[in-house]
């Protein structure tokens, strides 16, 4: 095993990452592929076509069902365990239907006929609250899997949305026009000076980073930015900083919050691992529609618009261990979640030999594992994956 070791205070960092080289695999057939979602662990994949039926599969994209009817479909999403979907199709110029599904997608409920074209939707982790964006309609949430509605903000041309894991932090996108939040599940709602030809928007489990693609950018450039945005305590409270430039269509935050993935129409597959500071490029140049990320950032599912779906391993990022005070005399250990494969080691010394596991079970608090210990007690600790 090799271990990195850095000593920073009272805690004592010892990673052993494995890492998987890079490969991408075209899964499918070439179809008007239109949007695509994963599951946490990305094994459980769901992907429409314009003009076709839904698509799943079980197996990372190994294999794939066709589910449901051709339908215009333009959106989907889904729950963190991939058993709960939800998908948006277009009726007509003027109406658009929301379906549900709760058994991974092998059955289908229509859940909404809205008066307007559905341009997108999300859900949070658990699958039951929901938000759907309409183009010159209000926002639409519900908090029961769709079997009721409520209308949110006002009419905007909202064309695309995003959910925290547990659906209070949301944002919405209004094309050519500003960025929108909310932190209450979408009863009321702020915006942002920061303006755009949105594509798509998405954000970490606790929705305080969120990533959203400028397609065109300003009149006449044909190309915009990647927007990243974060939230503080501090004022003002949320920051925005623009990135690569680029016609983006689709991207995706993993939900540990360290990795994002974008695709660009006649571009690349690209993914960041400090915030949209720095892009790496993946696979090759395609019609690129939409991308999609597992919780820890190493699996991508990524369709192309008359092409194939391509799903990639990525190398991840090794787990950092982190620490800061706590209340009552204590401290708090905590690591990205997900991060699997790692275990919590404690030693009183240096001494290599001298480590055992910490009996304390790990509790997950939003994108982190947390432990927490007494404070009196000098002790090391670090990740360790034997």
């Amino acid at each position: 095993m090799k271990t990195k070791r850095i000593l920073i205070g009272l805690v004592f960092l010892g990673l052993s990452p494995v890492m998987a080289g890079e490969s991408w695999l075209p899964r499918e057939s070439v179809r008007l592929w239109q949007d695509i979602a994963s599951s946490d662990d990305g094994n459980r994949l769901v992907a429409v076509v314009s003009g076709g039926q839904i698509y799943t599969s079980q197996d990372s994209g190994t294999n794939w069902m066709p589910r449901d009817s051709n339908r215009d479909w333009v959106a989907v999403a889904s729950s963190a365990d991939g058993t709960r979907l939800v998908a948006a199709a277009t009726i007509d110029s003027k109406r658009g239907s929301v379906f549900t599904s709760s058994d991974a997608g092998v059955t289908w409920l229509e859940r909404s006929s809205l008066m307007s074209a559905v341009t997108d939707v999300a859900c949070s982790s658990d699958g039951a609250k929901l938000v759907v964006s309409r183009d010159s309609y209000p926002l639409q949430t519900s908090s029961d899997g769709g079997a009721n509605w409520t209308a949110r903000e006002t009419a905007r041309g909202w064309c695309c949305v995003a959910s925290s894991g547990n659906g209070q932090m949301l944002t919405a996108c209004v094309y050519g026009d500003r960025i929108f939040a909310s932190t209450n599940a979408g009863v009321t709602w702020g915006s942002f000076p920061v303006t755009g030809t949105w594509s798509s928007v998405s954000c970490s489990l606790s929705g305080s980073r969120v990533v959203a693609g400028d397609q065109f950018g300003t009149a006449g450039t044909f190309t915009g930015p990647i927007w990243t945005g974060s939230l503080s305590s501090r004022a003002p409270f949320w920051t925005w900083t623009p990135h690569q430039v680029g016609e983006w269509e689709g991207v995706a935050y993993a939900s540990d919050g360290t990795r994002l993935a974008a695709c660009c129409g006649d571009d690349h597959v690209f993914t960041s691992d400090d915030h949209g500071g720095t892009w790496t490029p993946h696979e090759t140049h395609r019609q690129w529609r939409s991308v999609a990320v597992s919780a820890d950032g190493t699996k991508l599912a990524a369709c192309v618009w008359n092409g194939q779906i391509y799903t990639g391993i990525v190398p991840g990022l090794p787990a950092s261990l982190s620490i800061r005070l706590g209340s009552a005399g204590t401290v708090i250990l905590s690591w990205p979640y997900p991060s699997d494969g790692y275990s919590l080691m404690q030693t009183h010394s240096l001494n290599a030999t001298g480590w055992t596991a910490v009996t304390d079970t790990p509790e997950q608090v939003d994108s982190e594992w947390q432990v927490t210990v007494l404070a009196a007690a000098q002790r090391f600790y670090r990740l360790s994956t034997d």
